[in-house]
């Protein structure tokens, strides 16, 4: 909450925020431009990391249990395991 402004609700926010036209974009030094928004989408050089990687890490299991996982150990990504 900002000091000084009464509380109000999302849409009323909402509302306001669209009531008011936007800024003309400006261009700013990376070092400076704390604070501002990208008046257009930011398009990255290079995947990364650059290698295919999952944002999961573990083990899915489906079916009657008790299952029992063989083996162990760190598998690094980008150094895919064979499948046996």
């Amino acid at each position: 909450m900002t000091a000084g402004l009464p509380p109000t609700d999302w849409e009323k926010a909402r509302a306001a925020a669209r009531a008011v036209p936007a800024l003309p974009p400006v261009a700013r030094d990376l070092g400076d431009a704390l604070g501002h928004a990208l008046a257009e989408p930011l398009t990255a050089l290079t995947d990364l990391p650059p290698f295919d990687t999952s944002a999961m890490d573990g083990w899915a299991v489906a079916g009657p249990g008790p299952w029992r996982l063989d083996g162990s150990g760190v598998l690094a990504g980008g150094q895919p395991e064979p499948l046996r």
